[in-house]
């Protein structure tokens, strides 16, 4: 019993424990039935033992199977870092203090008692041979004190309010919690209908399937990634492409380096980073396995989030310099000033790296995270997916959770225009383009009709125009400028 509940255990994930009852509830049920068994196992060695069979006992404190942690609150990682494309999943995650972790301070308190609870019901003793036995009184005492334990925090867990109340802004709400796939995995942008609003603004044609839109302020230009492993370098007030750039393969995302370039583009089959300028030239890095994202820092290096590999590949001037791990599945990457932010898609968490590697721990981002952007006042902003919101997490003087919108429809692409003020997000269940201010809890200003299937948003930060892409039409949506 003890091996399938640490296999269980650690295929949990933080947002799945915290968001998952019923998964929470079977791992409470298996914590009882294992200490009943140590209960019975502990008679029966004490039977042996009065029999006037060999004794086997040590005062030695308990072990704890992999990575867990011995009291205190010190945060630990279990992830299992390995390359490939398997199911690799991160370990449970406690934490020191009551700072909420994409929810409110009472629900990651009780996921810590949790953690603990189900650390002290697998104890591992070390015997020595030849050792005096324990009195068969203090091993039994512990038996009724983990079950008690255990029962705590099952009551704790129905007492507290989960994910947050729907009237605190800076608690996710927990009316139509969504439910949590097991094992755990990257949440997906909600397939859209037929459009049912003509859109708004100008619809040109650009190409198969579009996907991954960024715009350099300076020339006007417009990169959009096709799935014909092509880069679409388009003009952001016409709409007419410029030309056409070859890449290793299709792209999934792109990122503006700086004004004036080049284009980040990751590309995902080649496990590959290409940059490319606004005049066509391309230089290609090979990175680790499956590049989801990328994003330039502020001293020169860019960071490319290595989604099957569990790792972020640190590229400077064409050449890998350096590999970091961190939680599995990585995929939107925001850079704030020489530091990245992180979103692990598998892991439902985020977190920063800097030059010599993670800055402190990483939080929940929510119950299906995928993409992110920063301000210039150190705040991320991360689309909850499949949990239907905006998470706002300030980075001074370490990385917590401060606030979070609601946004029903699978939030999903997310751009920022730093000079106006404003963020934008996709919904692509409902083919809409949501308008909110930058702040500790963004607030929601309009809604606009796009194309179908807007898996992706870009802003001109000089002109304030907007580009949509349809993953399914084909094609480039160019709106003017709120207000």
């Amino acid at each position: 019993m003890a091996g399938a509940q640490d296999v269980a255990l650690r295929r949990a994930q933080p947002g799945a424990v915290r968001g998952a009852g019923g998964l929470l509830a079977r791992n409470l049920v298996r914590g009882v039935a294992q200490v009943v068994a140590l209960d019975a196992q502990a008679a029966g060695q004490a039977a042996e033992h009065d029999a006037g069979h060999h004794a086997v006992a040590a005062a030695q404190p308990p072990v704890m199977g992999d990575g867990c942690c011995l009291g205190g609150g010190r945060h630990h990682r279990g992830h299992l870092a390995a390359g490939g494309r398997g199911p690799f999943v991160v370990g449970l995650h406690a934490r020191s203090d009551p700072q909420p972790e994409g929810g409110g301070g009472s629900d990651g308190e009780g996921q810590l008692a949790t953690h603990r609870a189900q650390c002290a019901i697998r104890p591992a003793v070390r015997v020595a041979a030849g050792a005096p036995a324990a009195p068969r009184r203090a091993r039994m005492a512990a038996v009724p004190r983990a079950l008690l334990l255990v029962v705590l925090v099952a009551l704790a867990q129905l007492a507290a309010p989960g994910c947050g109340g729907g009237d605190d802004p800076a608690r996710p709400p927990a009316p139509g919690r969504p439910e949590l796939p097991f094992p755990p995995r990257a949440a997906e942008p909600a397939g859209a209908p037929a459009a049912d609003a003509r859109p708004a603004g100008r619809v040109v044609r650009v190409g198969d399937g579009p996907e991954g839109v960024a715009v350099d302020p300076r020339t006007g230009t417009v990169a959009v990634g096709l799935r014909d492993g092509r880069l679409a370098l388009v003009d952001v007030r016409t709409g007419r492409a410029r030309r056409f750039v070859r890449l290793p393969s299709a792209p999934r995302h792109v990122q503006l380096a700086r004004p004036g370039g080049p284009f980040l583009v990751a590309c995902e089959d080649a496990d590959a980073l290409a940059e490319v300028a606004v005049t066509g030239g391309v230089r290609v890095t090979r990175v680790g396995d499956g590049p989801h994202d990328a994003a330039a820092l502020a001293d020169g290096r860019i960071v490319v989030a290595d989604e099957f590999g569990a790792t972020a590949t640190i590229v400077r001037e064409g050449r890998v310099v350096a590999r970091r791990q961190v939680d599995v599945q990585p995929g939107g990457v925001a850079a704030l000033g020489d530091i990245a932010a992180i979103v692990s898609v598998r892991a439902y968490t985020v977190a920063l790296l800097g030059a010599r590697g993670r800055q402190g721990d990483s939080q929940n981002a929510g119950y299906g995270p995928s993409h992110a952007v920063a301000d210039d006042d150190g705040r991320v902003y991360v689309t909850d997916t499949r949990g239907g919101g905006l998470s706002v997490f300030a980075t001074r003087p370490r990385l917590r959770f401060v606030g979070r919108t609601a946004l029903a429809g699978s939030p999903y692409g997310i751009a920022i225009d730093r000079r106006r003020g404003r963020l934008w997000v996709t919904l692509t269940a409902r083919n809409a383009l949501v308008e909110l201010t930058i702040g500790d809890v963004p607030r929601r200003l309009a809604t606009r009709a796009t194309v179908r299937q807007p898996n992706t948003v870009a802003v001109d930060e000089r002109s304030g125009r907007l580009v949509v892409a349809s993953r399914t039409d084909g094609t480039l949506q160019l709106l003017a400028p709120s207000g």
